[in-house]
């Protein structure tokens, strides 16, 4: 007899739910699965609810339709802690800001309910990115430690923490765009074309890779000793473990309608899988660990599961059952230093690598891996640390038949690698479309290859040269002077290791030194796009024409190679879009089409205007320019506007990070006499967070300083009284 998905909170023993709550609303109103207490071994009943999510689309050709929303989530600037050091291992939080959330939509009628479970066929995109809304700032707790032997390549030496990857500096922001998932899919029975929330293994496992994290808002700067990374593991296990239960759900209800020996063994192993996080939860909250069992109950009950993945009927399924694999393997090693007792600050850093370092990781690449995919595998020869260490892999995509470049409305796709050196593309085009994938790792050269779209084709290894210590996709003498100064940092006790540690090793040595020194001259592929151009946004004017209107002008500084490109540029308030300006195109002038080019002035036509700029070497002609405004837009004092140049990816970048630039608009800053003869006010409304009062004498050019001074409150408004017998001078509100 099958066993039903939910296990009652207070009996502990399992139950079928009525048919129409487990066919419709089951998600929406389960009673999650109690987990052990730690001292009594007795489950801790709990329960959740929510108002089921129902919506209308047109009723489907197939009987069972679907429908998916995949999110992506582009960070903003990273700032990192110190690594603090506790024998083999560094462990330092790492804030990023507001991150943007870009979502794309979805929807296939299936034929049956197991092959929209699996996606087969895959899926038909129905939009394509959309910028949608901020994600709030946090942090995420890193940990990085000496892998087990038997897990890790051997004759590698590890001398140090990670290293940054250029572009991101201990202490500093630097805007960079890590990729994080989620997707939420519902489903529709029937022609009627309600859909209810449903769980699918992408979504579920997606999820479980996030709760396995130690995450945290605010900026947090303490570091912890490795119980009570134990203990805040405790938590991420026990909701990982939660998320299961809708899966789980959703797999009962196939096997009740379309019996398979398949489903049932998947259904027991993710019960059991579910039970051992339970476990292993349940002792880490005490902040260390002495049963093996659950360790053992979930590696076997993964084991087993990923090789029922392997007899889905689509090649695609090879890729994430080796996720599964290595799944199964850390947990067994982690029961195995269980067994063996954690007697010492190494054998707990093991077990830390096995649940914190590798665990998340491979579960995000088996969800990424269940959907139709292109795994990529990377030649990491040149790295010492484990490939998860590197931060991600930045990823362009070509298609051949057409010369589109795709999804450039992320603005680069940024992807995690997994400790079997591969990352997965979510496949958004026909199979048999002719596609040409960039490729670039951090510190290493990018490389270009040729592919035709299959689900689940695996390409590669594709090899990473390392070398590039400043990230510009060529290793020359900047590199080598860069890795000569940086010579000696790194180490056990540092706070940071720079990107000059091109090896990853820790430090960076004459080994490093070696690498690029040999490798001088090297560069990276192109994907032979054109136009090119490099674009930054340099400022944002705000014109007053009205109460909260503004004529909005970007300035851009703009290097051109000899073309005509379009300058596009997007407005977002407060998260939401407020137009695109396409009237602006820019021309350059007075380059030549030699091999150097002398450094003299050229001319750029930009929409109207006409400005001079200079030649470099490679005969680009580089100026700053206003280009065409956006007039009479609504912004609210305080307002957070964002400025996206080129949002539909019309051009190849050198450097797309510096294509987005977010301010505050500062509040109405106001101007009154009195309230003496021979005084006058300065006041402006609160309230405001993240402004400084300055001023200057003179506006040629000005001399901005801070002014010290005892504000009052008035009426909801901050004040200043200001004598009017000194020197004159001009006032400003300043988000630093």
């Amino acid at each position: 007899m099958a066993r039903s998905p939910i296990r009652s909170s207070s009996t502990g023993a399992r139950s079928a739910w009525p048919r129409v709550t487990r066919s419709l609303f089951w998600w929406s109103r389960r009673t999650v699965r109690s987990r052990p207490s730690a001292v009594t071994g007795q489950r801790q009943a709990g329960s959740t609810s929510a108002a089921p999510i129902v919506k209308r689309i047109p009723p489907p050709k197939a009987p069972f339709g679907a429908f998916k929303e995949l999110s992506i989530y582009v960070g903003g600037p990273q700032i990192y802690t110190p690594w603090v050091f506790f024998g083999t291992c560094w462990c330092r939080w790492c804030w990023w800001g507001n991150t943007w959330c870009f979502y794309q939509d979805f929807y296939c009628p299936f034929a049956t309910r197991f092959n929209r479970l699996f996606e087969l066929p895959p899926w038909v995109q129905l939009t394509p990115w959309y910028h949608g809304r901020f994600i709030p700032a946090g942090c995420l707790y890193q940990c990085v430690t000496f892998p087990p032997p038997d897990l890790f390549a051997p004759g590698r030496i590890l001398r140090g923490p990670q290293p940054n990857p250029p572009g991101k500096f201990f202490g500093s922001e630097q805007p960079v765009k890590p990729t994080r998932l989620a997707i939420s899919p519902r489903y529709a029975e029937g022609t009627a074309g309600n859909l209810r929330n449903a769980a699918d293994f992408s979504s579920t496992f997606a999820a479980m890779s996030e709760a396995l994290r130690i995450q945290a808002a605010g900026t947090p700067t303490n570091a912890y000793a490795t119980a009570e990374i134990f203990q805040l593991m405790s938590a991420g296990q026990q909701s990982a473990a939660d998320a299961l239960t809708p899966l789980i759900g959703e797999l009962f209800e196939v096997q009740t309608n379309e019996p398979q020996t398949l489903l049932a063994a998947m259904i027991t192993d993710l019960q059991n899988f579910q039970d051992g996080l339970y476990g292993m939860s349940a002792q880490l909250e005490t902040g260390s660990a002495q049963n093996p069992q659950p360790f053992a109950e979930a590696s076997a009950a993964v084991a087993d599961l990923a090789a029922q993945i392997r007899n889905l009927p689509s090649p695609r399924f090879a890729n994430p059952a080796r996720n599964l694999d290595a799944v199964a393997n850390v947990l067994a090693d982690a029961a195995a230093r269980v067994t063996a007792g954690l007697t010492n600050q190494q054998a707990a850093d093991l077990v830390l690598w096995d649940l914190y370092v590798e665990l998340p990781s491979e579960v995000y690449h088996f969800a990424t891996g269940m959907m139709p995919h292109i795994r990529v595998r990377l030649d990491l020869s040149d790295w010492i640390w484990y490939p998860t260490t590197i931060d991600s892999v930045e990823v362009q995509m070509e298609d051949l038949s057409t010369g589109e470049l795709l999804n450039t409305e992320l603005m680069g796709m940024y992807m995690p690698i997994s400790n079997l050196s591969e990352f997965d593309l979510p496949l958004f085009v026909e199979e048999g479309t002719p596609l040409r994938l960039w490729v670039k790792a951090p510190t290493s050269l990018s490389r270009v290859v040729d592919v035709t779209a299959q689900d689940g084709l695996l390409v590669g290894p594709v090899a990473m040269l390392a070398g590039d210590a400043n990230g510009d996709d060529v290793i020359d003498t900047n590199d080598l002077a860069l890795v000569q100064a940086d010579l000696g940092q790194g180490g056990n006790l540092a706070a940071s290791v720079p990107p000059t540690d091109v090896n990853g090793d820790g430090i960076v040595d004459t080994k490093d030194l070696a690498l690029v020194s040999g490798r001088l001259g090297f560069k990276g592929d192109d994907l032979n796009l054109s136009p090119v151009a490099d674009l930054a946004v340099a400022a944002l004017n705000f014109t007053p024409v009205g109460p909260d209107l503004y004529d909005v002008t970007p300035v851009v500084n703009l290097s051109l190679a000899g073309v005509a490109v379009p300058l596009e540029w997007s407005l977002y308030v407060n998260g939401a879009l407020i137009g695109t300006d396409q009237q602006t195109t820019a021309v350059p002038f007075g380059c030549t089409n030699s091999l150097t080019c002398p450094a003299v002035p050229c001319l750029m036509q930009v929409g109207t205007n006409v400005v001079t700029g200079t030649c470099n070497a490679q005969c680009w002609c580089s100026a700053s320019a206003s280009i065409h405004a956006l007039a009479q837009v609504s912004i609210p004092p305080g307002a957070q506007v964002q400025v996206v140049l080129d949002p539909r990816g019309l051009l190849t970048l050198l450097n797309r990070q510096n294509t987005i630039s977010t301010t505050q608009l500062p509040p109405l800053l106001s101007v009154n006499l009195g309230p003496q003869p021979n005084q006058a006010t300065l006041s402006w409304p609160l309230p405001y967070t993240g402004f400084v009062l300055e001023s200057t004498a003179t506006l040629a050019p000005p001399q901005w300083q801070p002014v010290i001074a005892s504000f009052t409150t008035n009426n909801n408004r901050l004040e200043l009284t200001l004598p009017l017998d000194q020197q004159g001078r001009y006032f400003r509100l300043y988000h630093p």
